[in-house]
């Protein structure tokens, strides 16, 4: 079946009529965007000027909440001899191992106003941590290494030795080997011939604060250290509020300069 001249002629005229039909419509959308394009970008204005002060409000109300944890860290200090150790609290200390252990004390360690440092390589001369305190000014480190019950039996003259490398390697004058277990008196005379200080279980439960203190300090802590990245959000979404409003504006200004244009176009 062949399509005659009539045929081609009325779809061309279909044709012509859908594409001008449709060239029209997308005049009229492009012409309706143009007179909405600055009332939409003043409602994106308004939007994030809204959200930022909004976000200033919660970053606000965050930074007050910090005070309060503070506040609340050092009435917890001024309390911790309200919390002493029970015979079951140092059962468990006895128990502790490894990186448990560590934790426990490097904490503690912190709460008495300790900056806990690390050495240059982990566990470097038998080096766990190096302990900074700073009082009116001055500066005092010492070198820590924290033997649980089940490595007491490493502590040998070499083992020793490789602790006194340390010592002289970083200049630390004072080095403390902590064990949360009794050390028989053999051992006891090769510590102290190295000038080492020794705190076993005895030393640590008669000076430094118990568990039931450690772990309302620890929640404590961890409070502030959740409420802290909270405000450090609302502050990152503060500054990307700010940059979204300097590319409005920027839109805003383009807009009216080419709306302006425009009209001293149809002018002329």
């Amino acid at each position: 079946m062949s399509v005659d001249v009539v045929d081609l002629v009325i779809i061309s005229v279909i044709f012509t009529i859908v594409f001008y039909y449709a060239f029209i419509r997308y005049r009229e959308e492009k012409k309706k965007q143009k007179e909405q394009l600055i009332p939409t970008l003043e409602l994106f204005r308004e939007k994030f000027l809204k959200e930022r002060e909004d976000y200033a409000n919660r970053a606000k109300s965050y930074e007050e909440k910090l005070n309060q944890i503070k506040k609340n860290l050092e009435e917890l200090k001024s309390k911790k001899d309200l919390f002493p150790w029970t015979d079951s609290q140092i059962d468990y200390l006895k128990s502790m191992k490894g990186s448990e252990f560590e934790y426990f004390l490097n904490t503690t360690f912190e709460m008495l106003g300790f900056k806990v440092l690390d050495p240059e390589y982990y566990k470097e001369y038998n080096i766990d941590s190096i302990l900074l305190l700073e009082d009116e000014g001055k500066e005092e480190y010492i070198m820590v290494d924290y033997l649980d019950f089940s490595q007491i039996g490493r502590l040998n003259e070499n083992y020793l030795r490789e602790l006194d490398k340390g010592k002289q390697k970083y200049g630390i004058e004072k080095v403390w080997i902590i064990t949360n277990t009794d050390i028989k008196e053999e051992k006891l005379k090769k510590i102290y011939q190295f000038d080492f200080n020794l705190l076993d279980i005895n030393y640590l439960t008669r000076f430094l604060p118990s568990l039931n203190f450690f772990y309302e300090y620890q929640e404590l802590r961890n409070k502030f250290h959740a409420t802290e990245i909270l405000r450090k959000e609302m502050f990152d979404e503060i500054i990307r509020r700010n940059h979204w409003l300097e590319e409005v504006e920027q839109k805003i200004l383009e807009a009216i300069a080419n709306e302006n244009k425009l009209r001293y176009r149809k002018g002329g």
